[in-house]
């Protein structure tokens, strides 16, 4: 799902794809309300198509062999997004939903129809055995709000809620160690003497109650509301009455990011490295699908089964690091579940394991 879309992702993808040694893409293509007409002088629409570029792209990558579907809304609006959703459900198209995209939760005031309308559409969705992925969020824990509030629709239970972490990896790409990925705490950029107001989303919800699959969950909070720049409190761990994202996590640091080919303004094409918990979402979305093709689970809801598997091989437990951006609230990653990381990151083949 993508507003905007963009008008060169077929040639992208094949660069990508010739770059890379990946086989063709199975891609279609399918704008409900007609395909947007691209303004390369829009800043929006040139972001979004970059962003349609970065899901497609990986979600091939990590799933050579799937069908994409990549539904494109006419603009970023909440109805529109809801109206290609609805053309999705009604259309049987994917049973994986990849949504690289969000709001804060506090931004939600007065008008709740297209809120509602989208709660429906996940409903009828998940009941038909459509899983659902959406980021996280890219702006720590408040995402811009006075408090912590997460990004909806990663904030619906119903969604599997991306978060993001620091990937280091050894000489040979083996897998060393992660953090929570929060650029005011990267030492490398620190030691560049260059910090970016990013982290990873994840906080407890405004809206939902606390699910089922999350009951019990303790998170720790980190304050530098009140507290110098280089100091902050640890508060004591809580147990959250209300719903809690991020999920799992998956690498989002620049720093290490993915490489993602765009042309969709010609004298600037080329290669861009990437980062952030959109690039997360369609990697757990490509992981379930390859999962779900050797797994006795059914595609749907698929976060109650992923909360039996903490502590087991299937994940990466990331206990470093916080999604605090100072000064301001956050919560710090822990051992076992917490609002940067969630569960952790993907360990995919004892994932695949785990779930058959």
């Amino acid at each position: 799902m993508k507003p905007y879309g963009s008008p060169t992702i077929r040639h992208d993808v094949a660069v990508f794809d010739k770059i890379f040694g990946l086989p063709p893409i199975n891609l279609s293509v399918i704008c409900p309300q007609g395909c947007p007409t691209f303004n390369p002088k829009s800043s929006n629409e040139v972001g979004w198509s970059f962003e349609t570029t970065l899901d497609v792209e990986y979600s091939h990558a990590m799933a050579p062999g799937a069908k994409i579907d990549l539904v494109i809304a006419s603009t970023n609006f909440g109805d529109a997004i809801n109206n290609a959703e609805q053309f999705a459900l009604d259309n049987h198209l994917g049973v994986i939903w990849s949504m690289s995209f969000g709001a804060p939760e506090c931004g939600f005031r007065g008008d709740n129809s297209q809120f509602l309308q989208s709660q429906r559409i996940f409903s009828e969705a998940v009941s038909q055995g459509v899983t659902l992925v959406a980021s996280a969020g890219d702006s720590g824990a408040q995402e811009g709000c006075p408090f912590p509030s997460p990004l909806y629709p990663s904030s619906n239970p119903l969604v599997l809620a991306v978060g993001g972490t620091h990937l280091n990896v050894g000489p040979n790409g083996q897998y060393v160690s992660e953090t929570a990925w929060n650029d005011e705490e990267d030492q490398f950029l620190l030691e560049q003497g260059v910090s970016f107001p990013y982290a990873t989303g994840g906080a407890p919800s405004i809206f939902f109650a606390s699910p089922s699959y999350q009951e019990g969950l303790s998170i720790t909070p980190f304050d530098c509301a009140q507290s110098s720049i280089t100091s902050c409190t640890v508060g004591a761990p809580f147990t959250p009455t209300t719903r809690v994202t991020s999920d799992v996590s998956y690498d989002a640091v620049l720093d290490g990011g993915v490489f993602v080919y765009w042309s969709a303004i010609p004298t600037q094409a080329g290669f861009y490295i990437v980062g952030g918990t959109s690039a997360g979402a369609p990697q757990w979305s490509a992981a379930l699908a390859i999962a779900y093709q050797y797994s006795h689970v059914a595609p749907g809801l698929i976060n109650p089964y992923l909360y039996q598997l903490m502590g087991t091989p299937a994940f990466h437990d990331v206990t470093q690091g916080s999604n605090t951006l100072r000064p301001g609230q956050g919560f710090l990653s822990t051992p076992g579940y917490d609002p940067p990381t969630g569960l952790g990151s993907p360990n995919v083949g004892y994932l695949v394991i785990e779930l058959a």
